[in-house]
This record gives structure tokens, C-alpha cells and sequence, in this order.
């Protein structure tokens, strides 16, 4: 390895959703280059032992380190769960990050949630340089007055989206920089629909936040009209909200037209067999599920807000988030759009994405932020 100082990255997660995705893009593309790197992942997730298992394996010389909390399993309970299973698991954490801080001389930690922010000051005490790195919106880590005091005394912030930057710069009255997220390079099998089946994938964990029940309700009123079969791809997050989707199915009677297959590390298998790809969130950080469609040249709706329509080309490819008639209508137009004018829409986009997502810009932009 190259004589640079060593990052320890502290994850969630190390298989979930777009957020681990993009920090594990990162972590490979920083170990190609040659930089010493520790990982702590806070939990394994049963259905995802296998993804991590090929990850470690792949990468030798990274030093990974698993807690195995399930700090990150306990969004849907009450508050005082939650935190109460926060601090027991930096409690955990401290022997191990304290062992391997010492015998790695890791200089600089890497943290993207609220339990690697509380840490700050241990990591301080070992004199590590604190970087955050925002995943989300940039409201929910900046709405406190204690999260704003941790923030403003990293070491360095970045985010991934220019709605985050501008909440997070505003509150903290710091600039917050911005690095796009970085989309794995794929060859371009653009889908066009030519009649039969009309197929959609709807990537996401199961959880309100992003918004399965505004499809469900969509496709409720086109049943009767269209063919579809839609693909719901994503861990369950909350175990409550999917027992009421499962509710809509069933009420509106779409056994025969909705799938739910949990969480998947072959997305690209979906991607290829779909006609559309909807992204119905009511908050993001930077959809990455969207980039990626464009990358593979599969066509998107996505939900109206701020983070989607900074990467979203055209309007006639947003519906409000609260409003399944407009999306039942969106699917419509989708599906009737001739094939010149769908794959006009798709080269735009593939193009889009190229320019301002590749995965290598990504790694280079934070090599500057760590290593400069």
C-alpha cells in the first residue's frame, strides 16, 4: 500500500439501499488507488450475508470490522428504543474503534449517520480528523441544536445533492460542498415498449418515506385498463407500512400484478426486464436508482421534489408525490410515448448521466476532500 494516512469508515449498513452502495463505490475505488482503509459496519442484515461476504473477500487488504447492532433495524420504533440502542452500540463500538485506531493509525474517520457524528469527540480524543458525509435531505441532521454543534466541529462536510448543500449551508452557516454520486458504467440496452406486457420496477426499502403506496394506488386505477406488472425491489424497512401495502394489493385485487422480492443485489436483472422505473420518494439525497436507469437507458417517472427534479431532464417525467391520479396518468403517457421520442428521452438522459455521475469523477472529488 501506499504511504497515505489510513480512513476508517463507519457504516450503517454495509448492503441496504443507494446510500451504502455509493460509499462502498468509494471505498473500491479509494483501495484501487491504494489507500489504507478501515471499515466498521454497525450491522449485518441475514439476507444480505452473502453480498458482504464476496465484498470482504474481494478487497483483502481493507481491515473490516463488524458490530452486529441493530441500530440499523429500529427506524419504525418509538424514540426512546431508538436512542437507547444508539448509545448501547457506541458503547460496543468503542473497544473495537479504539483497538483499531491504535494498531491501524487510522488519521481520519468518514462517518454518514447521527451514531458516527456522536462519536466525534472520542474520535477527536484520538486525534482523528472527522469528516461528515450527508446521505439525505440535510433537514432531519441539521434540525437540533446539538447535531448543528457536532457538525460545526468536523474536521470537514460534504453532502451529495444541492438541496442538502444549500439547507445545510444556510443552517450551519458553513459551506457545505457538494460531490455527485458516481454511477457504475454500463452498455446502453435502451427499453422500448412495442406492446404486451407493460412492466415496472419500483427500487426501494419498504418504508413511507419512500412512498410505495402512491404507486400501488396508481396501478389500483389503471388495473382494469392496462397490463402491467409492477416489481417492488427493497428490503423491508417497516414492517407496518408493508402490511398496509399488502392491504391495497389485496383490496384493489393486484395479486396477479404486483410482486414484492425483497432486496436484491442484481438490480440490473430488473432493469433490463422493465419497460419503467418509478421513483415515488418523498425525500431523497441524491437518487441514485434514476441515475442508474438513465445509465442502463430505462425509462423514469419520479416524485416531484427537489432532490429528483435536479436530475429528472423534462417535467412531463414528475408527478406529485400525494397524487396517484397524476401518476396513474404519467404511467399512461409513458407507456403510449412512440419509440423515436422514447429513445430521444433515454439517449438525453444516458448522456446526462456521463457527464455529470461517472463513478471515477466521484472517487477523484473525494481523493481531494481526504487526501489534500
Amino acid at each position: 500500500m501506499k504511504s497515505f494516512k489510513r480512513t476508517l469508515f463507519i457504516m450503517p449498513v454495509l448492503f441496504c439501499g443507494g446510500s451504502e452502495k455509493q460509499i462502498r463505490f468509494l471505498i473500491e475505488g479509494l483501495y484501487k488507488k491504494g489507500y489504507p482503509i478501515s471499515v466498521l459496519v454497525e450491522s449485518s442484515l441475514k439476507e444480505m450475508e452473502k453480498d458482504e461476504e464476496a465484498f470482504v473477500r474481494a478487497h483483502p487488504e481493507i481491515s473490516f470490522l463488524f458490530l452486529n447492532s441493530s441500530v440499523a433495524v429500529t427506524k419504525d420504533k418509538g424514540v426512546l428504543v431508538k436512542y437507547t440502542m444508539k448509545i448501547a452500540s457506541m458503547l460496543r463500538m468503542f473497544c473495537l474503534l479504539r483497538r483499531e485506531i491504535r494498531e491501524k493509525h487510522v488519521e481520519q474517520v468518514m462517518v454518514t449517520n447521527l451514531t458516527g457524528l456522536m462519536l466525534l469527540f472520542f474520535f477527536k480524543l484520538y486525534k482523528c480528523d472527522v469528516i461528515y458525509n450527508e446521505r439525505n435531505p440535510g433537514d432531519a441532521v441539521t434540525s437540533f441544536f446539538w447535531r448543528r454543534f457536532l457538525l460545526k466541529r468536523c474536521s470537514k462536510l460534504v453532502c451529495n445533492s444541492k438541496a442538502a448543500s444549500q439547507i445545510m449551508s444556510q443552517r450551519l452557516r458553513l459551506p457545505v460542498p457538494v460531490i455527485n454520486n458516481g454511477v457504475e458504467r454500463q452498455e446502453f440496452l435502451p427499453s422500448t415498449y412495442s406492446g404486451g406486457l407493460y412492466r415496472i420496477i419500483v427500487p426501494a426499502r419498504i418504508s413511507r418515506i419512500k412512498n410505495q403506496k402512491v404507486v400501488l394506488e396508481a396501478v389500483g386505477q389503471l388495473r382494469n385498463e392496462l397490463d402491467l406488472h409492477v416489481v417492488f425491489a427493497g428490503a423491508v424497512e417497516d414492517q407496518r407500512y408493508y402490511e398496509e401495502l399488502q392491504k391495497i394489493v389485496s383490496g384493489c385485487g393486484l395479486e396477479k400484478n404486483v410482486e414484492f422480492i425483497g432486496f436484491t443485489s442484481n438490480l440490473k436483472k430488473y432493469y433490463r426486464e422493465s419497460h419503467l422505473l418509478i421513483l415515488a420518494s418523498l425525500e431523497e439525497g441524491t437518487p441514485n436508482v434514476l441515475l442508474e436507469a438513465y445509465m442502463q437507458g430505462v425509462s423514469v417517472l419520479a416524485s416531484n421534489i427537489p432532490m429528483n427534479a435536479d436530475c429528472v431532464l423534462r417535467e412531463e417525467l414528475l408527478f406529485s408525490p400525494e397524487n396517484p391520479v397524476e401518476l396513474a396518468q404519467r404511467i399512461r403517457q409513458s407507456k403510449d410515448r412512440s419509440v423515436e421520442n422514447t429513445m430521444e428521452i433515454l439517449k438525453e438522459n444516458r448522456t446526462f448521466v456521463q457527464k455529470s455521475y461517472s463513478e471515477e469523477r466521484m472517487v477523484e472529488d473525494y481523493v481531494k476532500i481526504l487526501y489534500n
